[in-house]
């Protein structure tokens, strides 16, 4: 099932106007917010994979229906959608990163770039220590969340197993993988809505999404919920720029 996108605020009682984003809007396209669409391939983040550049604006999303989507399949492309950039415009659809030319493609994921990007995520990691925690369920499912937009094909592999010790049942770890959060409890859909514009924001939430993620769950389940999210996103930029050096050494070929 996909999800049409719109902007509904996740306090509920607050409705804010919805948003008609023109084609080709979405993430790495200035003044457009990146769409929450389920079941699809997700967007490649910004060439190079730098991380610390600002991300999309910060929207709030809820979830309907689109019209007409009742029965898509998601489906699973864990296996692709890990090991190769989607999103290729060719007419042969989604193609190997490497160019059919001798010139190696650009990296395509979120990596560290330096030693100090790595050591100021994980000063913000040890910041986020204290009281509060979630559940094995929602934890896997945040972290299911976040690696579907950065794609690390290790912690894909890891954390659906994890997930699955946890209690997450199978088609959820695929769909969750392939950006699809619609089969999950009602409970846990606002920090996962939350999670996904994170992530696709660079790490990065605004005060007001910040302020109603800690109204809906409090303040201590709010932290627990954003130290999850720092340990994932350390993880996907670890195992990336693991990937970054074997796509240089190899020159594209991995």
């Amino acid at each position: 099932m996909r999800l049409a996108p719109h902007t509904v605020n996740i306090l509920p009682g607050r409705t804010a106007p919805s948003q008609t984003l023109p084609p080709g809007g979405g993430l790495g396209k200035p003044g457009f917010p990146g769409p929450l669409r389920t079941g699809r391939a997700l967007p490649d983040p910004p060439t190079g994979g730098s991380v610390g550049e600002p991300g999309p604006p910060m929207v709030t999303l809820g979830v309907t229906p689109a019209p007409g989507s009742e029965g898509v399949p998601s489906g699973s492309r864990l296996r692709g959608q890990f090991a190769h950039a989607p999103g290729n415009n060719s007419k042969t659809g989604d193609q190997n990163i490497v160019s059919s030319t001798s010139r190696p493609a650009t990296f395509r994921k979120r990596y560290y770039r330096s030693i100090a990007v790595l050591w100021s995520d994980l000063r913000h990691l040890v910041s986020l220590r204290g009281r509060g925690s979630i559940s094995p369920a929602l934890r896997e499912r945040l972290m299911l969340t976040v690696t579907a937009i950065n794609r690390c094909r290790y912690c894909a592999a890891f954390h659906g197993y994890v997930a699955q010790l946890s209690g997450l049942p199978p088609e959820e770890v695929r769909r969750l993988l392939d950006g699809d959060v619609a089969t999950a409890p009602a409970a846990d859909l606002p920090a996962l809505l939350y999670a996904r514009q994170w992530a696709e924001a660079g790490g990065k939430a605004s005060p007001e999404l910040q302020g109603q993620l800690a109204t809906i769950y409090g303040e201590e389940q709010a932290r627990a919920i954003e130290r999850a999210l720092r340990m994932i996103w350390i993880g996907n930029l670890l195992g990336n720029t693991w990937d970054a050096l074997l796509f240089r050494c190899s020159r594209g070929r991995w």
